[in-house]
C-alpha cells in the first residue's frame, strides 16, 4: 500500500478478513469508487478496455494488495514483476480474490499520475502479456491481409468477367487494397522479428538480479524475554 492516503488504512481489516476466509489467496483492493477527476476516470476507462481488448483479461485493481509469503516466493521468480505487479499476479495463475474498496484522498499534495504517466503505466501492464498481444495482433493482421487478397480477387473478377467496372475504378481499388496488404505484411514481419528478438535475450529475474538495487539489509529479531526488536545490520 502507498502511504499518501489514497490506499485507505481502513481497508486493511477487510483485506485481512478476506485472506483469512480464503487462505493462500492474494487479495486485491478493487477500486469500486475512485476520487480522481472526470478526465482521469475517462482515461482509466479507456485503459481498462484497451487492456481487455489486447489481452482478453480484465484488470480493475492496482498495487494495493495483500500477498501471502508463499505467493511472494513464486512472484520473485517472474521476470514480468519489474513491469507491473498487478498484471504479473494475474499472469502467474496464482489464486486471487478482489474486495470492493473506495480510493481515498491524498493527505497532502497532488497526484503525479498525469495522462502521460497513465499511458506509461498502462503500457507496462500490457507488456506482461506481450506474447498474447503478439498473437492477437498477428491474427488481426492475417485477417486484414486475407480480406485484402479477397478484395483484390473480387476487383479482378468484376473487371474481367463483368461489365460493371467503371473505367479506372479497378486500378484504383486494386492499388489501394495492395497497399493495405503490403502494410499488413510489414506489420506481421516486424512484430514477429521483435517477438523473436525478445525471446533470445536473457530475462531479468528479480530474485537473482535485485542485488544492485539494494543499499543495505536490515534484520529484525525478537528476543524471548522481551518484545523489543533488535536491529541487526548486514553488509550489502
Amino acid at each position: 500500500m502507498d502511504s499518501d492516503g489514497e490506499d485507505r488504512p481502513d481497508d486493511l481489516a477487510a483485506l485481512l478478513a478476506a485472506s483469512r476466509s480464503q487462505p493462500g489467496h492474494i487479495v486485491f483492493a478493487q477500486r469500486a469508487k475512485r476520487s480522481e477527476g472526470g478526465s482521469f476516470r475517462f482515461a482509466y476507462f479507456l485503459y481498462r478496455h484497451a487492456f481487455r481488448l489486447l489481452t482478453g483479461r480484465t484488470i480493475s485493481f492496482g498495487n494495493y494488495v495483500l500477498v501471502p509469503a508463499l505467493a511472494v516466493r513464486r512472484l520473485v521468480h517472474m521476470p514480468e514483476l519489474w513491469n507491473n505487479l498487478a498484471a504479473t499476479i494475474m499472469r502467474s495463475r496464482l489464486r486471487y480474490a478482489e474486495i470492493p474498496t473506495e480510493r481515498g484522498t491524498r493527505y497532502a499534495g497532488r497526484s503525479h499520475m498525469d495522462p502521460v504517466s497513465l499511458i506509461v503505466h498502462g503500457l507496462s501492464a500490457m507488456s506482461v502479456y506481450t506474447d498474447m498481444i503478439f498473437v492477437r495482433v498477428l491474427i488481426a493482421a492475417a485477417a486484414v491481409a486475407g480480406l485484402s487478397m479477397l478484395g483484390i480477387l473480387g476487383v479482378a473478377i468484376t473487371r474481367f468477367a463483368t461489365d460493371l467496372a467503371i473505367p479506372g475504378w479497378a486500378t484504383t481499388a486494386a492499388g489501394d487494397l495492395l497497399i493495405i496488404l503490403l502494410q499488413t505484411l510489414v506489420v506481421m514481419v516486424a512484430t514477429s522479428l521483435m517477438m523473436l528478438a525478445g525471446r533470445s535475450s536473457r530475462p531479468i529475474v528479480p530474485i537473482t538480479d535485485c542485488q544492485p538495487f539494494i543499499a543495505r539489509r536490515e534484520r529484525w529479531r525478537f528476543g524471548r524475554a522481551q518484545a523489543v526488536p533488535t536491529l541487526v545490520r548486514a553488509a550489502p
